[in-house]
């Protein structure tokens, strides 16, 4: 799971900045390596931990019903970081970044969810018994 979250944070943190920049400036995307430079280590600090709270809180769940709940539990605390640093700095655009970055590391997530599943059962990997 830790290596997902690893893999899941490179992957948001190229994406975010690719996605923010072509925002900001569509046209070039000399905003590509500022951003990921300055997105970096907010998406680790923040963006790891509220993952990995997300897989704690929604590992009794399936289908649906958990990817729902990691969406918003996501979602949240992107908004909450996002509030923090435009209450903080009031610069409105770290709250839309911070929603656009939690919403790509959910979807991150949950596509290398599908892709590293090693069971095709319904019961956890850290619940079964060998």
């Amino acid at each position: 799971m830790f290596r997902r979250k690893i893999y899941g944070f490179l992957i948001t943190s190229l994406l975010t900045a690719i996605v923010l920049s072509s925002i900001a400036n569509p046209i070039g995307v000399e905003l590509t390596g500022f951003i990921l430079v300055f997105a970096t280590p907010i998406i680790f600090v923040c963006g790891v931990p509220v993952s990995l709270l997300s897989d704690f809180v929604t590992r009794l769940f399936f289908g649906k019903v958990r990817s729902i709940m990691a969406f918003i539990i996501h979602i949240s605390f992107g908004s909450l970081y996002g509030f923090i640093l435009f209450s903080a700095l009031e610069v409105e655009i770290y709250l839309y970044a911070a929603v656009i970055s939690s919403i790509i590391f959910w979807l991150v997530d949950e596509v290398l969810r599908l892709k590293m599943k090693t069971s095709n059962n319904k019961i956890p990997v850290h619940y079964k018994m060998y």
